[in-house]
């Protein structure tokens, strides 16, 4: 076997050995409290899951909880499916609300959906309108 694959596949081994070592001590010992995030989504499949898997990241980085709650005004792509196979990988779920706020604004939905005060709560409109809605 070539020199290099022997050199590579130790690479690989002492990265992999180094991950799963060091990760658990650099995950958060003190959690600070959670935070409320509203995400409103309409034919918001494209940027969905992304948006998702950034706001858990951030948590993560954090070291805070986030309770998500998904507000649909109506979709008609797949939105909804992505953020419900999401929601079975975190570890609270996320809350999905369909077509219950949809004549709300965003601070109308911060008030609706308040927690404790102590508890921030983060308003993100991902609504993308279709052509025929939005001129």
């Amino acid at each position: 076997m070539p020199n290099w694959i022997v050199w590579g596949l130790t690479l690989y081994g002492l990265a992999a050995l180094w991950v799963s070592v060091a990760a658990p001590l650099g995950s958060p010992v003190s959690r600070r409290e959670p935070v409320c995030v509203i995400l409103l989504v309409e034919n918001s499949g494209q940027i969905v899951e992304g948006l998702l898997r950034f706001l858990f990241w951030w948590g993560y980085c954090h070291g805070r909880d986030l309770w998500v709650t998904v507000v649909d005004f109506g979709s008609s792509d797949d939105t909804l499916s992505i953020v419900r196979g999401y929601a079975r990988y975190v570890p609270h779920g996320i809350d999905v609300r369909v077509g219950g706020a949809a004549g709300f604004s965003a601070e109308d939905i911060r008030r609706q959906f308040r927690q404790p005060d102590r508890v921030p709560v983060v308003v993100i409109d991902a609504r993308i309108l279709s052509p025929s809605r939005s001129g």
